[in-house]
């Protein structure tokens, strides 16, 4: 069985009867979580404006860091989820 988990520009297929595929290290299942994050974010932005969004941002910027730091990815992806929230702001 199959499960699709998609974001607005990512789709991330997982076999749940492949052990590897359900390994929650592993990594397209986390950059599908990060991206999902961003989305959320300029959802947030979107619907809530700027200002009603500003502090809902900090929590999901917060968790992003973290998967980032916690799972050792690329330090480049620090700075993704601001810039991409600056191109929105």
């Amino acid at each position: 069985m199959q499960i699709k988990i998609t974001s607005a520009d990512t789709e991330v297929m997982i076999n749940i009867n492949d052990p590897k595929d359900c390994d929650l290290s592993n990594e397209k299942l986390i950059m599908a979580t990060l991206k999902g994050l961003v989305a959320t974010a300029i959802e947030k932005i979107c619907v809530l404006g700027l200002d009603g969004a500003k502090e809902e941002l900090d929590p999901l910027r917060d968790i992003y860091i973290e998967l980032v730091e916690f799972w050792n990815l690329d330090d480049d992806l620090l700075d993704e989820f601001d810039l991409k929230i600056g191109l929105v702001k």
